[in-house]
């Protein structure tokens, strides 16, 4: 059994999160983390490793947010970098 798939115990909770364009790239799409009770968005995207100042939208359960929102159990998060073009 995966550490994303892993049971949640007390103090825990499982986060589904999706990533858009070149943050999926060398990472993933789209997968549950567990992470601890009380983290926030921005803890997250540092876990990930995701370059900051490509950061463009955050969306919590379908709406935008910022990186200092802390996650509840079951929230969906998708982090999406600035788009570029002209």
């Amino acid at each position: 059994m995966s550490s994303a798939q892993a049971p949640c115990g007390r103090g825990l909770m499982l986060v589904h999160v999706k990533l858009v364009g070149l943050f999926k790239t060398g990472r993933f799409v789209q997968q549950d983390i567990i992470c601890r009770d009380g983290t926030k968005i921005e803890e997250l995207i540092e876990r990930l490793e995701l370059p900051l100042q490509h950061l463009g939208i955050i969306l919590l359960n379908g709406l935008h947010t910022s990186s200092e929102t802390v996650l509840k159990p079951k929230d969906s998060v998708v982090l999406m970098p600035f788009v570029d073009g002209g």
